[in-house]
């Protein structure tokens, strides 16, 4: 039936590559999206594979996850990860490859991460910045404190909210795929 998730991944192709090498031929699709996963890669070969394989007008996206920092309970989670200040938002503009490509498009959706104090506590520990800290356990302690008192008396939740900001390649630059 079309339409129906089956429909849908009976059209579904993968094959297995990475941004710096796209197993696909140029310009074979009609977008390139990197949710949450820049920061992984060699920029200049990645940012080239997305121009080979795009076709012309091709849409390019890119989407980041970060902590809504106007909830005070996650201003009070940052204090104790974060000894050094907040760090810089990624989620504010596109990376630098992608600055001269054309008008990026900006828009954020808020979303709750409703988790248990024991998953946020497992959450934690998998940050960088937290699990490589001489003081992890002390950190940790900290963590489910915070979040014995932020969770819901009702649910036994805490509510972790979070911003998704997203950048869609709005007008590519004449001449530039992407």
């Amino acid at each position: 039936m079309r339409g129906t998730a089956t429909g849908v991944a009976n059209r579904i192709t993968t094959t297995s590559g990475s941004a710096e090498r796209i197993p696909l031929g140029d310009q074979s699709v009609d977008a390139t999206i990197c949710l949450q996963a820049w920061h992984w890669v060699e920029p200049e070969q990645a940012t080239n594979e997305c121009d080979r394989v795009l076709k012309q007008n091709g849409m390019m996206g890119m989407a980041w996850h970060t902590w809504d920092r106007t909830s005070s309970w996650v201003q009070a989670l940052a204090a104790i990860v974060e000894p050094d200040g907040t760090p810089a938002d990624q989620t504010l503009s596109v990376p630098g490859e992608f600055v001269e490509r054309g008008a990026f498009e900006r828009k954020e959706f808020p979303f709750n991460h409703e988790l248990t104090v024991e998953q946020l506590v497992q959450l934690a520990s998998s940050w960088s910045f937290v699990a490589q800290r001489s003081d992890r356990n002390v950190v940790l302690a900290k963590i489910r404190d915070l979040g014995e008192k932020a969770e819901s008396l009702h649910t036994g939740l805490v509510r972790f909210p979070h911003i998704t900001a997203t950048f869609r390649l709005k007008q590519p630059v004449r001449g530039v795929v992407g």
